[in-house]
């Protein structure tokens, strides 16, 4: 049986924007599907959150699955790197890389992330090693972001082998605020 992981964003929960539709039709393609809510997902900790999903991500391969949707994207190349995962896809959705939250006006920004927003800086920073693991990677990006730049945005995930983009209007930061609550262009790229 395939699996995947859902891996939701800073300050969300497992059931948060589209993660319910996502988790229910992976479920319907026969996936055993993982959607932790991850701890300190206010203040996160990378090596804490690491071990929230290590276990469950130590035996993936063979084109199981990572969803992640903004900062925890990134946590989803931590985990292949540290657990040195071979043949998994990668959907990252509204994905952050270092050195976007400065990136964003901060007055802005800190009144989003309040208190959180220097360890955020650190943990959104937090140096990423590439490995080719002969991995797929579909990189989700929408036009009016008000937190991430798609070209600075696809120059850092441009660095992975066998990347794709999609690019979306009007999506914003894929979540609920943003009322996108499926994201059905994905379908395709799972069945494969």
């Amino acid at each position: 049986m395939k699996k995947a992981i859902l891996l939701h964003g800073w300050a969300g929960k497992s059931d948060n924007h589209w993660f319910p539709w996502m988790k229910n039709e992976l479920e319907t393609l026969g996936y055993e599907v993982h959607a932790p809510d991850l701890t300190a997902t206010r203040l996160p900790v990378l090596e804490d959150q690491l071990g929230d999903v290590e276990e469950i991500m130590a035996d993936f391969g063979k084109w199981d699955l990572i969803v992640g949707h903004s900062l925890w994207c990134q946590l989803g190349l931590h985990a292949i790197h540290k657990l040195e995962l071979k043949n998994v896809k990668s959907i990252f959705v509204g994905p952050s890389f270092p050195g976007c939250t400065e990136m964003i006006d901060k007055n802005f920004a800190k009144s989003v992330c309040g208190e959180s927003y220097d360890n955020l800086v650190e943990y959104n920073n937090a140096e990423i090693e590439f490995e080719d693991y002969d991995n797929e990677y579909i990189v989700c990006l929408s036009e009016n972001d008000e937190f991430i730049n798609i070209e600075s945005a696809e120059e850092f995930y441009c660095m992975l082998e066998n990347v794709e983009f999609l690019e979306f209007e009007d999506k914003w930061h894929f979540n609920t605020a943003s009322e996108v609550f499926e994201i059905p262009e994905l379908m395709e790229y799972i069945e494969e």
